[in-house]
């Protein structure tokens, strides 16, 4: 164990501690003692037939200060056990928070850790009954996350983020994904666990600068063929696509914006104008275009749908879309 209380109550990390002062577990309050020598690094060890399992032998100091500093903050909150064991599904996450009857498991994430090793230990604490929240470290932070990292983590829509040389939290949500851009999102940095981001970020369009994009990408042999047959069997082609095919800006797609809005053009041209469909019929057809772990894909669609609305190309009456017209391809 790598930090220990003394006598002020004040967490001290052992490279700092002073031999012949008194320590205490900060998890089960027994006491501990500093070891250190010329070789091996001061770390703090329990006194023989003690039982605790806060500590998980070989984690870093970053995961061992976050772990100890989370604990504080989350104190506020209710009740919080560091690492505890939940025998039913054989777990230890590493903090447990309680309030009343609700358990929040805390897992603060510094490494890397594969898909199937992630969803064995959400899929469990789903079967305990136990909401889950990744906060991740600073590694995480660090890097230019992709869409699939993202997915992987959130929690009600946001990513959290907890740096303990700093100790702050970092909140991300509003999460946005224009074409040819990167990830944008909106952020808030504070020193509370739960914090609700209500801005989204502000992101411009040039939609004379996404169809130069696209042609370049129709050289390369970027553009699914299939797609550019089924055009080019039409009478058309990808680069004259209407502008509001060029205006998407969703998050949690497997493909473009530009690609994702344009399956939904020709679904919508395929039933013509004065055709009636349920946003159903249009969620079963999309449903494959979205990452798995994206819990949104209904929000994404009505609000696609509503912009058809606000646009005049779509009627909706009592629950059901009527197609009045269609956006006009370029010439």
């Amino acid at each position: 164990m790598l930090i220990a209380i003394d006598s002020q109550q004040e967490y001290v990390p052992a490279r700092l501690a002073q031999a012949g002062d008194h320590y205490r577990c900060p998890a089960c309050q027994q006491p501990v003692q500093l070891r250190q020598g010329t070789v091996i690094q001061p770390y703090f060890a329990h006194q023989a037939g003690t039982s605790c399992h806060a500590f998980s032998e070989g984690e870093s100091q970053t995961h061992l200060a976050g772990k100890v500093q989370l604990f504080r903050y989350l104190s506020q909150w209710g009740t919080v056990t560091l690492e505890p064991v939940l025998p039913s599904i054989n777990q230890r996450p590493d903090l447990l928070l309680c309030r009343g009857q609700q358990r929040l498991a805390v897992e603060y994430q510094c490494s890397p850790i594969t898909n199937p090793r992630l969803t064995e230990r959400n899929r469990g604490y789903a079967r305990a009954g136990i909401e889950v929240i990744w906060i991740l470290g600073p590694r995480y932070f660090q890097k230019q996350l992709r869409t699939r990292t993202v997915l992987r983590f959130l929690h009600q829509d946001q990513l959290t983020f907890y740096l303990p040389d700093r100790q702050v939290f970092v909140h991300r949500g509003g999460f946005e994904k224009a074409d040819f851009q990167r990830l944008r999102f909106s952020q808030v940095v504070n020193q509370q666990p739960f914090t609700v981001v209500h801005q989204r970020p502000l992101i411009r369009l040039n939609i004379d600068r996404q169809r130069q994009k696209i042609a370049l990408q129709l050289l390369q042999g970027r553009v699914n063929p299939r797609l550019v047959n089924y055009l080019y069997q039409e009478g058309r082609r990808l680069t004259q696509v209407p502008n509001w095919v060029l205006m998407g800006r969703n998050f949690g797609l497997k493909v473009a914006n530009w690609h994702f809005r344009l399956v939904v053009l020709l679904w919508l041209e395929r039933l013509g104008p004065g055709a009636g469909f349920q946003i159903d019929n249009l969620q079963q057809v999309l449903q494959s275009y979205f990452w798995p772990g994206f819990l949104a894909v209904e929000a994404v669609i009505t609000g696609l749908l509503q912009e058809l609305v606000d646009l005049k190309y779509l009627v909706l009456e009592e629950g059901r879309y009527r197609i009045k017209k269609l956006p006009a391809w370029q010439q």
